[in-house]
């Protein structure tokens, strides 16, 4: 009794080496396409991301300073504080309507930033 040997690659053995080299070329174009659209993608992300970033570090640094604005004039009670605090709020607000939204949970978080920065105000112009 003889033991037949299956070879998965046994159509490949019946091309000729020309046959061979087209598919080996055809499979690493079709691959290096794969790639470059899976970086280009990645690349979109992280641009998104990046944005995203950006924002939250100048929404972080921009409501600090308004805060410490807020103990300076309730301190020193004087108008130059209080000018300081109301270009802060102006800052603040101009971030929030140029940012862009792309999620709608992005959008829920986006609206309650604007009420709280309006509550802040209501309550600093007291």
């Amino acid at each position: 009794m003889s033991i037949r040997r299956i070879s998965f690659f046994h159509p490949l053995t019946a091309m000729s080496v020309r046959a061979k080299l087209r598919l080996s070329a055809a499979i690493t174009v079709g691959l290096a396409l794969l790639v470059a659209l899976t970086v280009s993608l990645q690349y979109k992300n992280i641009g998104q991301a990046s944005r995203t970033e950006r924002f939250a570090h100048e929404m972080v640094k921009n409501v600090s300073d308004l805060n410490s604005l807020g103990y300076t004039y309730l301190l020193l009670q004087n108008k130059r504080p209080q000018a300081q605090w109301q270009i802060k709020h102006g800052t603040l607000g101009r971030l929030l309507s140029e940012y862009t939204v792309r999620d709608p949970n992005e959008e829920l978080i986006m609206a309650r930033l604007r009420s709280n920065l309006e509550q802040v105000k209501s309550l600093f112009d007291i």
